[in-house]
């Protein structure tokens, strides 16, 4: 892996979360909101995060801020319908340059964006999409749930291979806390 920066681990860490509000992903959200609660836990005060939701589209539900200064947000991710996420990758890897320090993106997603199933439409998409997260220059990772390992699954793994990031496929939904809180320590290191 290519180094890029180095920082004080005392420098804050940037953290935008990225979750995929489409119809396929709605029905785990409360185990979601679990964890990236505990994820948050787990952040230091000097550490900032941003967190948006896509479907079609990307909205972006609280700017960066500080994980431990401010008012408490109340976040609605609602539920939506198509899933464009090559669209999210690339609103995520323009938010990530603008940047500076230590950063990550971390997503919940199943990979699968609406072109997936259209191989020659689905493979120019992809391409573009790797070539932007790759010049964000900032590790993604990735965590995937019921990813189907030929589709979703395979770009997942490819997309956190290039940016330094991984890729997490919990078993059941019940293994979404522990492995944001995995993840959160991780990330602190």
């Amino acid at each position: 892996q290519e180094i890029r920066t180095f920082a004080s681990l005392d420098a804050p860490y940037n953290i935008l979360l990225v979750i995929d509000r489409s119809g396929s992903m709605g029905t785990e959200f409360p185990f979601l909101l679990k964890a990236v609660n505990g994820f948050m836990r787990n952040l230091r005060t000097q550490d900032m995060f941003a967190m948006a939701a896509f479907d079609r589209s990307v909205k972006k539900l609280v700017n960066w801020r500080s994980v431990r200064v401010g008012p408490q947000n109340k976040v609605n991710l609602g539920a939506g319908g198509d899933t464009n996420f090559y669209k999210a990758l690339e609103w995520a890897a323009d938010e990530l340059r603008k940047v500076r320090g230590r950063k990550a993106a971390l997503f919940y997603t199943d990979g699968e964006d609406y072109r997936i199933h259209d191989p020659d439409l689905d493979a120019k998409a992809f391409k573009r999409a790797l070539q932007t997260v790759r010049r964000a220059n900032a590790p993604c990772h990735f965590v995937g749930l019921a990813v189907d390992s030929q589709l979703g699954g395979a770009h997942l793994k490819q997309l956190a291979e290039v940016t330094g990031g991984q890729a997490h496929f919990p078993e059941t939904v019940e293994g979404l806390v522990p492995l944001y809180d995995q993840i959160s320590r991780e990330l602190g290191n």
